[in-house]
């Protein structure tokens, strides 16, 4: 059995929008789809999100912008059992904060998109974890902490349709909080 190695460094730099990566998953096709967010020149929607998939050679095969209201980053993403990807964002503007989900194709289309607003300002997300059950339905777990304070921190556990539908959506806080 021989097996060839490749490796390959590519410098991807854009001084004017300073992208930073959050995320990135392994693609079937040996590539990989890098996510994250892009600088904006607009101090009201100063941050766009970034999706980029990078082939086996090292070169970008297409890379999009996710726009929406303020700041818009994407931070989790996985692959489903039909072949596509589910891509977890926060949105955060100067008054309120939210999540969004969409799913795209191996092309980067987006097949949709569900934007969810969440009730309180001052709230930041933790670690996401999104699970795709047998239905097709995904689960979504996230450390959730209320006002910004480490010491009110909260799961939030979401289970959606295979179109990102809410099916319910729960906050479970420690049984002993500090």
């Amino acid at each position: 059995l021989i097996c060839e190695e490749k490796l390959f460094f590519n410098l991807y730099e854009n001084t004017t929008s300073d992208p930073t990566n959050y995320n990135m998953l392994p693609t079937p096709d040996n590539g990989v789809i890098i996510i994250g967010q892009v600088r904006r020149t607009n101090p009201l929607d100063p941050y766009d999100g970034l999706i980029s998939k990078i082939n086996n050679q090292g070169y970008t095969e297409w890379s999009k912008q996710i726009d929406g209201a303020g700041t818009q980053s994407l931070v989790d993403i996985s692959r489903l059992s039909d072949g596509n990807f589910i891509v977890f964002g926060v949105a955060r503007d100067n008054v309120s904060i939210g999540f969004f989900l969409f799913k795209i194709d191996a092309l980067g289309n987006i097949l949709w998109r569900k934007d969810y607003g969440i009730p309180h300002v001052g709230e930041a997300f933790g670690k996401i974890t999104i699970k795709e059950d047998a239905d097709g339905s995904l689960f979504i777990a996230t450390k959730f902490l209320e006002n910004g304070l480490s010491f009110s921190d909260r799961v939030l556990f979401i289970k959606t349709d295979n179109n990102g539908n809410i099916i319910f959506s729960k906050y479970y806080t420690p049984s002993n909080p500090i």
